[in-house]
Parts: C-alpha cells; structure tokens; sequence
C-alpha cells in the first residue's frame, strides 16, 4: 500500500515553491487568486488546531467566523447540538485539507447507503489481502472528541482500487484526488 507521507512533503515542497514564484499569494489550495481562500484556509488550520482540545462555544465561534469568509458558502449548526457544518464554495481540494488536518493515508470510501456521500477516512489495519484485492479497515478522523466528516463532491473516477471493505472499493487520496464541498464536525459522545 502507498502511504501518503512521501507526496504529502512533495506537496508542501509544491506550495512553497508555488507560493514563492507567484509573489507569495498562493494558499494550500495552490489557488494564486490574489490570496482569495487564504482566509478560508486559515480558518480551517485554526480549527484543526483548536478541535482536540475544543468546547462547544469553540465552535460556535469559529462558525461566525466562517460565515464571513470567502470560499464558505454556508456556515452552521449541525443536527448534533454541539457540531458545526461548513460547506465550500469552490470546493476544496481533499489533498489540501489533508494536508492541513495532518491527516496520513487518506482514502475515499462511499457511504453505507447509495444516497450517502463519499468520504475521507483514515486506514486503519490491512484484515485480509488475496491476490487482486486487500480487504483494509478504516476509521472517520477524530481529534479529542469531535469527529470530522469530509464530504466529496463528486465520487473519484477510473478503475476500480484494488483496496476496498468487502463489495466496495476504497479509493486512496495520492491515486485519485477529489474535491470536498463540506466538512461536518460532530460530537462522538453524542449519538446521531
């Protein structure tokens, strides 16, 4: 299995590079429109940051934030009293939110049910391997005690992986990038 650590430093390489040649207004998007979603993407390390140790009014704080923020659609609450939902606009590269979460090994996993979203998850353990496919098990990031949904906006293309959960493919971030259009902050203790 590919790990995601070597292209995520040849990613940061990239930015700065990136960064350096269009006279420092690129963010980790790699967007160079005169910083347009660099207040985005400060918002977001601030709340990666933040969220392991975060209280409620945390959010709710960083959710006002966001609500003035371009490149955030909409901010809000989500089902869960304590959560938060923010949703992009224009979506944001999965890779580059991995990035900035420190997140390793990303992969695209569709949601139990067809007209759930696909999401990002993190390998857990390899459980079985057979010739063509390795059956791995994946855990929904959390930090402290949030879990972090990242919903992708359209599902990844091309082959089929040869790593999945039974019937369904899991599809690694480094082979097949996608875009995130919304990230969902929940409370574990609570149950949905």
């Amino acid at each position: 299995m590919k790990s995601v650590v070597g292209r995520r430093s040849l990613f940061a390489i990239f930015v700065v590079v990136a960064g350096s040649a269009c006279g420092g207004a690129s963010t980790t998007t790699g967007r160079t429109e005169d910083g347009a979603y660099a207040a985005r993407d400060d918002l977001l390390r601030h709340l990666f940051r933040r969220l392991p140790s975060a209280e409620p009014k945390t959010l709710t704080e960083l959710t006002r934030h966001a609500r003035q923020t371009p490149g955030i659609a909409d901010a809000g609450r989500y089902a869960d009293p304590d959560g938060m939902q923010l949703t992009f606009s224009p979506p944001l590269d999965a890779e580059a939110l991995a990035f900035m979460a420190d997140w390793e090994d990303v992969f695209v996993l569709p949601g139990p049910l067809d007209r759930d979203p696909y999401v990002l998850v993190l390998f857990r353990r390899l459980t079985d391997h057979s010739a063509s496919f390795a059956r791995m098990s994946f855990d929904v990031p959390e930090a402290g005690h949030w879990r972090v949904f990242a919903e992708v906006d359209v599902p990844p293309t091309g082959p089929f992986p040869t790593f999945g959960t039974g019937a369904t493919g899991a599809y690694p971030l480094v082979d097949y990038p996608v875009n995130v259009d919304r990230l969902t902050v929940v409370d574990r203790r609570h149950p949905r």
